[in-house]
């Protein structure tokens, strides 16, 4: 019944559902804190996620998913905790240094979301998925150039990817890019206005790819 209640929207209905079922399995427990936290009662959310944590110490499962249900209900600081745990249990797992590096982004921890993701990176230096975080890391604190790279890459590992695409499209705007722009290998700009233009043509035909 929870879970139907869930469904239909009503996470504070079903919170008592969830309270009500013995014996109280690791499941039923995380279907209790995310309906906790979507009817804005946190405090008895996370109250839930900390006892069920405390409780399965070295389980490094459940903290990568209680992490990953934190970071999904905008709990960032509750997450990146479960996350960091699950980390030291199992070092240098691409899935969770990705999470981790994501969660750390959302709470704006730029420099440790950063360092995680360029770990992700090292482990699967294809995945355009940790590529486009790392250039949001860039574009949030206005490294455009350094952004537009990491775009560049990922939009040929994935060039029908709409939020690279996007991306790419913001920051090809960023008036940083205009003074700092470099040719791609094998182009050549004949000035500096040539670059501007040339940067401009790129995002719009960049924006409509796919």
């Amino acid at each position: 019944m929870g879970l139907v209640l869930m469904a239909k929207g009503r996470p504070a209905e079903a919170i008592i559902h969830f309270q009500r079922v013995r014996p109280s399995n690791v499941e039923t427990r995380f279907n209790l804190i995310r309906a906790c936290l979507q009817a804005h009662r946190t405090a008895g959310g996370l109250k839930v996620a900390t006892e069920l944590s405390a409780q399965n110490k070295d389980d490094v499962q459940l903290h990568f998913t209680l992490g990953v249900l934190l970071a999904s209900e905008k709990q960032y600081r509750a997450a990146q905790l479960e996350l960091e745990k699950a980390n030291a249990l199992r070092p240098e797992t691409f899935e969770i240094l990705y999470n981790l590096g994501q969660t750390y982004l959302r709470g704006g921890e730029y420099a440790k979301a950063e360092q995680a993701l360029n770990r992700a990176l090292k482990l699967k230096p294809d995945s355009p998925e940790t590529l486009y975080l790392l250039a949001q890391v860039n574009a949030d604190q206005t490294r455009a150039v350094d952004a537009l790279d990491l775009l560049v890459r990922a939009h040929k590992l994935a060039p029908q990817n709409t939020d690279i695409i996007f991306l790419l499209a913001r920051v090809q705007h960023v008036p940083e890019l205009f003074r700092r722009c470099h040719p791609p290998p094998g182009i050549r700009f004949e000035d500096r206005a040539a670059t501007r233009g040339s940067a401009r043509r790129l995002g719009r035909e960049l924006f409509y790819v796919g």
